[in-house]
């Protein structure tokens, strides 16, 4: 009985690494070779590093205020640029902007936990409010010696925030922009399988999506299902960009991070891990100007999640626009599309750079 124990157990090493090796080898066939001018670190108060990745202007208008771009839930740089096809981060430097790609603790060029290095995954949404944003925003002030900067954020990177400017941050950001950013959590239809496995995956320190989403690299984009419930929309996400995304975009996350969206999603709040401390309470102490955009199929992001953010900010100057067929768009917009879509830069794209032209 032993013996046959350990030959599974060997079996299933085997097909691990397999597995591993094949996404590697995908990885390297996909991958993404950004155009990005600088990258610079920012040490956090508890001692980790976080990258940003500069994209300067060939022109710049003098003292127009930097860009900083923040990515989702399990992503890295990549949610703005993969190297081919709309990128925002290429978009806003050839009109003229100073564009930085924040990278959170844990994902792509930032600190990671390795064997050997002492990094643990321990970290959640909270680190990111209280440890991440702050030195970034720090350095990219101190580089540019331009004393506020213009907030983008995808997903979670609008939630954070969200939060970052209930308490601080007024002085640092000038104006911020939520794109498919929920402000309200549920776990209703669509999304409710995706509670159910990021509750599953919960018994393991961590989610090791990045080796995951390599090893199947090849088929994304050939299930118009799985698009479907992942909140994007199969007539603008499909084919290369899909099998690019899975190649370089997905990120391990830590349980305590998932963890917090599941409480999130249960109990209704937005809270700190320690469920002390909400942050939708806080949503009426936000004072800076704001734009909410949504899709109207985003399955992860509903219009009206993002909507019940816009109406409880304390902003006086706010936008919220929804982007769809109905709105007098050429397609329906879905979570990932809304950015990385074969539409984006028609329609998307002029929408944001506007909004931050203007402040």
């Amino acid at each position: 009985m032993i013996l046959v124990l350990l030959k599974l157990a060997l079996w299933a090493l085997a097909l691990i690494g397999l597995y591993v090796a094949v996404g590697a080898l995908w990885a390297r066939y996909y991958h993404a070779e950004l155009d990005v001018d600088e990258v610079h670190y920012a040490t956090t108060s508890d001692g980790w590093k976080v990258a940003l990745h500069r994209y300067l202007p060939s022109s710049r208008e003098e003292n127009r205020r930097p860009i900083v771009l923040c990515h989702g839930l399990g992503a890295n740089r990549h949610n703005f640029d993969l190297g081919r096809g709309p990128s925002l981060a290429r978009y806003l430097r050839e009109r003229g902007h100073d564009v930085w790609v924040l990278e959170l603790r844990g994902a792509g060029c930032s600190s990671r936990p390795r064997w050997f290095n002492g990094r643990r995954y321990t970290w959640n949404f909270d680190d990111f409010i209280e440890r991440d944003i702050p030195a970034a925003l720090d350095l990219v002030r101190r580089k540019t010696g331009i004393g506020q900067v213009n907030w983008v954020g995808h997903s979670m990177g609008g939630l954070v925030m969200y939060a970052f400017l209930q308490e601080q941050g007024h002085e640092a950001i000038a104006s911020a922009v939520a794109v498919s950013s929920p402000g309200l959590f549920r776990t209703l239809g669509p999304i409710r399988p995706i509670h159910r496995l990021l509750k599953a995956l919960l018994v393991f320190p961590a989610i090791h999506f990045e080796v995951l989403a390599r090893g199947v690299a090849p088929l994304a984009g050939r299930s118009r299902f799985v698009l479907h419930m992942s909140g994007n929309n199969p007539e603008t996400l499909k084919g290369l960009s899909v099998r690019l995304i899975m190649a370089n975009l997905a990120t391990d996350i830590p349980r305590p991070l998932p963890r917090q969206f599941v409480d999130w999603g249960e109990s209704g709040d937005i809270r700190t891990a320690d469920r002390r401390r909400s942050y939708r309470d806080g949503f009426g102490r936000v004072r800076t100007p704001m734009l909410f955009l949504a899709g109207s199929i985003d399955a992860l992001a509903p219009p009206a999640s993002v909507r019940y953010a816009y109406d409880r900010v304390g902003s006086e100057e706010k936008e919220f626009r929804e982007f769809g067929r109905t709105h007098g768009d050429s397609v329906d917009y879905g979570h990932g599309d809304i950015l990385l879509g074969s539409h984006a830069e028609e329609e998307v794209f002029p929408v944001i750079e506007a909004w931050l032209r203007d402040h």
